[in-house]
């Protein structure tokens, strides 16, 4: 029996349309995930929706961290989210190396095609309408820094393991997330029946999806080079099928042998050099463009505001 079709938000009826016949299961999919927030961890935050915002600001801050002594007092709903948190089977941290490298070595030209087109063209979508409403788009400076933040510890070496800087700071923006999905919820300024869940599951992995892709292509606009070698490898990690589904280049003749070849030069540069190191050039300009000051996020208990408010909440 064939699926039947999901609830189409209305901003979605003519893109529907046309997009459907090309890959219904994608575009049906897709739409399933406009009704979908954080089922696992919203139930959680609004059965802890009570607690003083400072108490709930520390029983989140030492589940990321780690600081058991300190999430021992903590109700237990929070208690168990973290016990439970685990890594996706799916995940290889060595298929991350090359993007980590790529990244440093074009640093500048990934942070210029970031803040000028990225961003920029990502405003401009349905996946805007939360900031718009809360007022985020506001505060440009302070969320630009943000968000090369966000970036400098997800691309630093390491930074995605459990107690890496880039995985805390993922962590607390789910939560905070989460906290803004429920204020907008209950907001007169968010048309449900026209844009589905407030940051929906699809928005989220839209952003993520395309921002990467169009950070790819707009760093190469502006001079950014990448070698044939993270498509071999690419290619080598995730098949002949859907490497040519993504029009990646043809295979070569010599690409025999692509992870053995990759994996022995890995361990001649690691004799030669050491250890992995980043230029410190690269990183102490990403340092002074990053947001690192005490102010942290906050998870306070979301009811609807006036857009100004909604800004010192989330900051």
């Amino acid at each position: 029996m064939e699926r039947a079709s999901p609830r189409i938000p209305t901003a979605y009826t003519d893109g529907y349309r046309k997009a459907r016949p090309h890959d219904p299961v994608a575009v049906d999919n897709y739409l399933r995930h406009t009704g979908i927030g954080d089922p696992e961890l919203a139930p959680i935050m609004e059965e802890l929706s009570d607690m003083p915002p400072a108490e709930l600001h520390r029983c989140i801050g030492a589940g990321i961290e780690g600081h058991d002594h300190v999430l021992r007092a903590a109700p237990e709903p929070l208690r168990d989210f973290f016990k439970n948190v685990e890594e996706p089977s799916w995940l290889d941290y060595d298929a991350l190396r090359p993007g980590i490298r790529a990244f440093h070595r074009n640093v500048g030209l990934m942070l210029v095609a970031f803040v000028t087109g990225v961003l920029v063209e990502g405003f401009s979508t349905l996946i805007a309408k939360s900031f718009n409403i809360t007022g985020r788009v506001g505060s440009t400076t302070r969320r630009l820094q943000q968000n090369n933040r966000h970036m400098m510890d997800i691309f630093f070496p390491g930074g995605m393991q459990r107690n890496g800087d880039g995985w805390k700071l993922s962590a607390r923006i789910r939560f905070v997330h989460t906290r803004i999905r429920t204020l907008l919820d209950k907001s007169d300024d968010w048309d449900h029946e026209a844009w589905g869940t407030p940051l929906s599951a699809a928005h989220l992995g839209f952003a993520i999806s395309v921002f990467s892709k169009r950070l790819l292509e707009y760093s190469m606009l502006v001079g950014a080079q990448f070698t044939e070698e993270a498509y071999r490898l690419s290619r080598a990690l995730i098949g002949d099928r859907l490497a040519t589904a993504f029009d990646f280049p043809k295979k070569s003749p010599w690409d025999v042998g692509t992870l053995f070849q990759y994996r022995t030069k890995q361990r001649v540069l690691r004799r030669l050099a050491g250890t992995q190191r980043v230029r410190a050039h690269n990183f102490t300009q990403l340092l002074q463009i990053s947001v690192y000051d005490d102010e942290g996020l906050s998870y306070r208990n979301a009811r609807p505001r006036p857009h100004g408010e909604i800004e010192e909440m989330v900051r």
